[in-house]
Order: structure tokens, then sequence, then C-alpha cells
């Protein structure tokens, strides 16, 4: 199996989970129809599925740690979650509550898992287009499900999706990981390199832009609970549009690979802003919702390719890419839900749509306010990504320096261990490739740290990185 199969099989899997996720346990238009042709309550199902799947989301990161365990994991939660959908059609309310929420949260597990397979089944020079591919792809099965629950009926909707899932289950199952296993440690960027980014960066560090994801997220959450039910009354216009202005802005995005895309984020939260304004002077007509969706969605598309892409291309970066997958995804989850929470609370105080509009607006400030010091925070070490603008780049003399002194204060052999601390790797894969005793490798750092006046390896990487 060449590695280009890999790629593909993991693109087309991870693409139909995402797709199936949003079609139908997570506010998916399958759950709704589904629910009325049972009567059931559509809205209670999908608060409690919302937390499964934030909740396995997060949590996988915690025991998914490697490429074998990803692969095992992703095998038995598809397969789980593949057979436990199908009953759904033939169970009564009290069992919805305990399938989708399953289901739910082990589609959240899986999809975190796939950050090892991304890391370690896709070279970094070809994860470049992967964000842009797999939200397009899963869009584009969320928009069939849109059509087929909305304008044909549930159970049709329901059997495609299902089929989908067990076809991107076959494609998991004949992802080849025994390559990857072999390549299990990484090829890393070393501190005397000052012409290339190094590459360990503390997850801590990334905490303003997951604060970013979290405040952007509401509004797309206003946008499911206020703005789409106003327009109900053009069941086949939202149906068919649905999501076609957020694909085609993310394709065009991923094609301006000459242009800094930091600066679309704030394209996107000044679109925003016009959705909003829009929203509030335009009536209940079919232009004014083609008009609204077009920028609404457009917006959204350039933030979640920004966020993505981000993740993406920088799990090199980081000791446990489903990390940092598991949490930006999850933080987006729980922004929407707020989102949501917050549209639901304002309409059932009878706000009038001027109201709404300022609230969302206002969110759209605070985003503005929180964009140039995510962007100063990211270009500290995200030197070579697309979306982030380098402020000001590091000073070459200043770096040899700090090399000089720790060279006068560790031997040779400490030194080359140093090295690899601070480019990331592991006690196991430093010994591997010095060729060391694990014992040896540990007594290195302990010196190490005495020496240069360090608790930890964290603190060693911010004080010499």
């Amino acid at each position: 199996m060449t590695q280009d199969d890999n790629k593909w099989r993991i693109i087309i899997s991870f693409s139909i989970l995402f797709g199936w996720v949003m079609s139908l346990p997570y506010e998916g238009p399958v759950l709704f129809a589904l629910a009325d042709m049972k009567g059931i309550n559509g809205d209670l199902v999908n608060t409690v599925t919302v937390f499964s799947h934030f909740a396995g989301l997060f949590l996988s990161q915690f025991f998914v740690k490697d490429v074998k365990r990803a692969k095992q994991v992703g095998q038995l939660g598809l397969g789980a979650v593949l057979l436990s959908s199908m009953l759904l059609p033939f169970t009564h309310s009290r069992e919805w509550f305990l399938i989708i929420p399953f289901d739910a949260f082990l589609a959240g597990v899986v999809i975190t898992a796939f950050a090892y397979l991304i890391f370690k089944g896709i070279p970094h020079d070809e994860r470049r287009p992967i964000a842009a591919m797999l939200l397009i792809f899963g869009n584009l099965e969320l928009i069939l499900a849109h059509i087929l629950a909305n304008n044909i009926g549930a159970m049709p909707a329901f059997a495609v999706i299902t089929l989908l899932l067990g076809y991107g289950w076959f494609q998991f199952s004949r992802i080849d990981i025994r390559d990857m296993e072999k390549s299990a440690v990484k090829k890393r960027l070393t501190l005397v390199e000052p012409e290339r980014r190094h590459p360990f960066v503390p997850m801590r560090q990334y905490w303003i832009f997951f604060l970013f994801i979290f405040i952007i997220t509401i509004n797309s959450g206003i946008m499911f609970s206020v703005i789409y039910p106003y327009y109900e009354s053009f069941p086949l216009l939202t149906s068919l549009y649905t999501n076609v202005p957020y694909i085609g802005a993310i394709y065009v995005l991923s094609k301006l690979v000459k242009t800094n895309k930091f600066q679309y984020l704030y394209i996107g939260l000044a679109m925003w802003g016009v959705t909003f304004i829009l929203f509030a002077l335009t009536g209940q007509t079919a232009v004014a919702f083609v008009v609204i969706c077009t920028v609404m969605l457009a917006a959204c598309g350039i933030f979640d390719l920004f966020w993505w892409h981000t993740m993406i291309t920088n799990f090199d970066s980081v000791e446990n890419p489903a990390g940092l997958f598991g949490t930006g995804l999850a933080i987006n989850v729980f922004g929407v839900w707020s989102g949501s929470l917050l549209g639901m609370h304002l309409m059932s105080m009878g706000v009038d749509k001027m109201t709404l509009s300022l609230v969302g607006i206002g969110i759209v400030f605070l985003c503005l306010v929180i964009v140039y010091p995510l962007n100063r925070r990211l270009s500290e070490f995200l030197e070579n990504n697309e979306f982030v603008f380098v402020i000001a780049s590091k000073d070459p003399e200043k770096a040899e320096a700090k090399i000089d002194e720790v060279k006068a204060v560790l031997t040779r052999r400490e030194f080359e261990v140093f090295e690899l601390l601070v480019s990331g790797m592991t006690d196991a894969e430093i010994s591997k490739s010095l060729y060391i005793s694990p014992h040896t490798t540990k007594s290195h750092n302990r010196n190490i740290y005495k020496k240069l006046e360090v608790a930890n390896r964290i603190e060693l990487y911010e004080k010499y990185v």
C-alpha cells in the first residue's frame, strides 16, 4: 500500500464521519427529521447529544497517545457507531436517549483519534490543503442530508448517511499503520537551525487561540438558533442553499496560497457585522435570506479554515496532536452550544431583531479586540503558518549567545541531549536517537536541569527557545 493510498483513506473516512456527525447527532437535519417522524423532542435529544460529543472530543486525548491506539479506537468506535445507529428507526424515545448520546460520544473520540493518523500518515508538506478538503467533503454530505431530510423524507436521508458511514468504516479499516509505526520517532528540528521554526510548543501557549474559537463560535450558535429559524418559511431554499457559500469561501481562500491569510480574519469579522445589520434591517424574504446566508456562511468558512488549518499543520509542534485537535474541536462545540442557548434565551424574552443583532455585533467587536494579540501570540511560535503574520523575527545573535552559554556549562553529551530535549523529543526517542539507555537519558536530563537552573523541560523550552 502506498502512502498516497493511506492519505486518501484517511481523508475519505474522516470526511464521511465528520459529515455524519453534522447530519445526525450534532444538531443535524436527519436527527430532527427522524425525531419528528417518531414524535420525539429533537431539541432535548440534541442538548444531551451535544454534551456527549463534547466529552468524546475532549477526553479522547487522554487515552489516544499513539498511532496504534488511534487505529484501534477508530476501527472499534466507528464499527460501534455504525451498528448502534442502525437501531434508531426501530427504537422508542427511551432508547434514543441512550443510543444517540453514545454514538455522539464515540464519534467525538474517533474524530480526535484521527489527529494521530493525519500526523503520521500524511507528510507535513502535504497537510496544507487537508483542512479545506475535510471541511468541504464533510459539508457536502451535510448538504445532501439537508436536501433528503427536508424534501424527500427522514428514512431515505437516514439510509444514505448510514450507507456512507459504512463505506467510511470500510476505508478506515484499510488504513495501514505499519509504515507509520516504523517512523514513530519524529523528525524534529533543533535549536541550532535558527532559520527554521522550532517545533515544540507547550499546549498552554494556545490559550488565546482557544479563546478566539470559543467567542467567534458563539455567533455561529446564534445563527443556528435565531437567523435560520427566522427564514423557516423557505424550506426548499434553505435546504438547497445551506452551506454552499461556506464551501465556496473555504475553496477560494484555500487557493490564495501567495497571500498572508491572517488579514482575512478581519474581513470575516466585518462580514459577521454586515450579517447582523442586514438581519436587523430586512424582512422575511427569499432575497434577504440568500444575501444574509451568503455573507454569514462565507464568514464561517473563513474562521473554520483558520483554526482547522492552524491545528492540522501544527500537529508536529505539540507533544500530543490529539490534545490540540480534540481541545479545539471541543471548544468549538461548546461555543456553538453557548451561542444557541443565548439566542434561544433572548428569543424567549421576546427581544426584537435589532437587540439580537446588537448582541451579535457586540461579540464581533470582542473578537476584534482579540485578533491582534492572537496574531502576536501565534507569531511567536508559528512563523511558517499561512494564517499568521510574523510581527518580529527572532534575533539570531541573541539565539547564538544563548547556545554559547549552554555549551559553556554542559558536557558534549549533555548538549546533545539538550538539543533533543528542546526539540520536543520524548525520553524514549532521545534514547533511541543517541543509542543510550533510558536510565542514562534521565540522568542527563537531571544534570541539564540543575546546571541550567530550570525545573523541567517546559521551563527549559521557554528559557532557551
